[in-house]
Parts: C-alpha cells; sequence; structure tokens
C-alpha cells in the first residue's frame, strides 16, 4: 500500500513562523470555558489547520497579527496525527 501525505494550512505571523507560533491554547496558558463541550477541551491541546490554503487566509485577513499562510505536510503514520474539527473544512492537528 502506497503511503499518503495530507496536506493542512495555517494562519501564520512571520514566514517562517517562530517557534510560539506553533503552541497550541493549552501550552500558552490558556483554558477553556468551564461548560466547553468534550471537543471543544481536546481542541485546546491541538494546533488549529484548515484543508485549503484559502480557508487559513479568511483566518489570517480576520486577525491583526497573521499575514501569512503555511504549510504542514503530514505522512501517514509518522507519530503526528489529525481529526476534523469544528466547522467544515477545520482540523486539528495533534
Amino acid at each position: 500500500m502506497e503511503a499518503t501525505t495530507k496536506r493542512l494550512y495555517r494562519a501564520a505571523e512571520r514566514y517562517p513562523p517562530r517557534d510560539r507560533e506553533y503552541r497550541t491554547p493549552a501550552a500558552q496558558g490558556r483554558q477553556p470555558r468551564p461548560d466547553a463541550p468534550e471537543q471543544e477541551r481536546r481542541s485546546w491541546d491541538a494546533l488549529s489547520a484548515w484543508d485549503t490554503p484559502e480557508a487559513a487566509m479568511r483566518i489570517a485577513r480576520g486577525s491583526r497579527s497573521a499575514r501569512y499562510v503555511v504549510s504542514f505536510d503530514i505522512p501517514d503514520n509518522c507519530g503526528v496525527t489529525y481529526e476534523p474539527s469544528g466547522e467544515p473544512g477545520h482540523f486539528d492537528i495533534l
């Protein structure tokens, strides 16, 4: 069976992104709201990503600091996982 790679996109402040741009909300010390559903709590320990560069650019345009879109190529069986989360086209990188 041929290995596959999933490409996902993120808004970034700089190119190349700084290390701090790879911190999850939990790693930034932020807390989910107390009544957050399980999926939202799970996302707190993940990086947010999108399945198209256009979706990531939409996030960048709405941000005061993000001006770039970077891509992640995630090969199968590399130890990094991803799953759909929230709105269509959004993924959590775990």
